[in-house]
């Protein structure tokens, strides 16, 4: 499942967001955006943001986009356009279980109620030149070598904020 945070489709002509200025702006979707990956409901803390943005902060709060509480600000209206951490984890189980039935049913576990299809057949096409049903590359040493090895960072990547570096080095969710 891919984590989507929402920028509403009008917020570009929104009065309040044009109105905050180009800081404002990529500050307030910066925010939407990090209150989504952080699952905080709509509160951003105090100065989490990138320092440039820093500028934005009086914009937003004036135009009641973000409004002010104890460690931070909350995002108006954030669960109204965006998930709320409790939709997101609901979304998240639901996923898992499905897969997990997937799987069950895949490699042959089932509940024991079938349509009548299969999903592995005996004289089935396998999975492609140089790869094993098992996935492990086969005899194409290039292929087992891209799946063990990550890419290097790009050139940038030293340049990035501590938090940046961290965040796009941590494994995805589960």
């Amino acid at each position: 499942m891919i984590a989507v945070a929402r920028l509403d489709t009008g917020w570009h002509a929104n009065p309040k967001v044009l109105g905050s200025g180009v800081y404002g702006m990529a500050l307030h979707a910066w925010s939407i955006s990090y209150c989504d990956d952080a699952r905080s409901d709509g509160f951003v803390p105090l100065l989490s943001w990138p320092a440039l943005l820093h500028r934005g902060v009086p914009a937003l709060v004036a135009a009641k986009l973000w409004e002010t509480v104890d460690g931070g600000y909350r995002l108006h209206d954030y669960a109204q356009y965006n998930r709320t951490r409790a939709e997101i984890e609901s979304d998240h189980a639901a996923v898992t279980a499905r897969v997990t039935r997937y799987r069950q049913r895949k490699n042959g576990v089932t509940n024991g109620v079938s349509n009548g299809v299969t999903l592995a057949r005996v004289g089935a096409p396998g999975p492609g030149p140089g790869l094993t049903p098992g996935g492990s590359g086969g005899t194409d040493p290039d292929r087992a070598r891209a799946r063990e090895e990550p890419p290097p960072p790009p050139a940038f990547f030293d340049q990035l904020p501590d938090e940046m570096r961290a965040r796009l080095t941590r494994p995805p969710l589960p």
